[in-house]
Parts: C-alpha cells; structure tokens; sequence
C-alpha cells in the first residue's frame, strides 16, 4: 500500500525562449525544482544540458522520505557515476546494499517493481523501472 502525497504540484506549460536565453531557462527551471522539493535536490539539468537547440524540458520530481525497516548504513556509501545524461557523468554519493528485497518482474508492461518497506506495515514504496536491461 502506497499512502497518497501529502502535496502535489500539477502545474501549466510554461512558454519559453531556449534560444534567446538557454542558460537562464535552464538557470530558473533548476531554482523551480529546488524550491518545489523544499531545497533538498540540487541542479536537475546541469551546465550545457539546456542548450539554444533545445525545444523542451520535461521534469519529474519525487521525494522520498520514511522510517524505512532497510535503511542504508554511513559505511555502505561509496563514491560513484552517476549519469543524468548519456554525455554528462557526475560523481555522487552512492548507497548500495546487499539482501533480499522483493521484486517482481511485469513482462506486459515490459517493468521490473521493488518494494522497499518503511518501518511499519501501512506503508511500502515501490520503485518502478521501465526498459530492457542491456
């Protein structure tokens, strides 16, 4: 069971000029999703990724919090890349852990789902990939 978000942003289509000021879209769109995730995510669209080329920007932003029952532990995060776009590699921190976690596999919508349970029974959160892993 997945509780329903306490806030939720439905929000218009902006009109924009990318190629009077590509920077500056890119610039406000970033300082849009860090107030909307009440300042906890940082630049969504990096430097050079918003270009005078560009004709739209697409945005999805979910923040996760919980009491989660598998929580990662301090000595479990490494250093690692992590690529919001195929040409724009970052280094992050990156949590990784090893165990059973429950998954399930939904070959008609071509997705894998994995549940990640929170410190009670009332709330799960399940975390949906799309695509074929290569």
């Amino acid at each position: 069971m997945i509780s329903t978000p306490s806030i939720s942003f439905v929000l218009p289509a902006r009109y924009v000029s990318f190629a009077e000021d590509a920077a500056g879209v890119r610039d406000r769109t970033n300082e849009w999703l860090h107030y909307l995730s009440a300042f906890e995510c940082g630049d969504v669209f990096p430097e050079h990724s918003v270009t005078d080329t560009s004709s739209m920007v697409l945005a999805s932003l979910t923040y996760l919090r919980g009491d989660w029952k598998w929580q990662f532990r301090l000595q479990d995060t490494t250093r690692g890349t992590f690529r919001s776009s195929p040409h724009v590699p970052r280094t992050v921190a990156v949590m990784h852990q090893s165990g059973r976690f429950p998954v399930a596999e939904l070959a008609e919508i071509d997705a894998t789902a994995l549940e990640l349970k929170c410190g009670t029974r009332l709330h799960n959160c399940l975390h949906w990939s799309t695509g074929r892993r290569k």
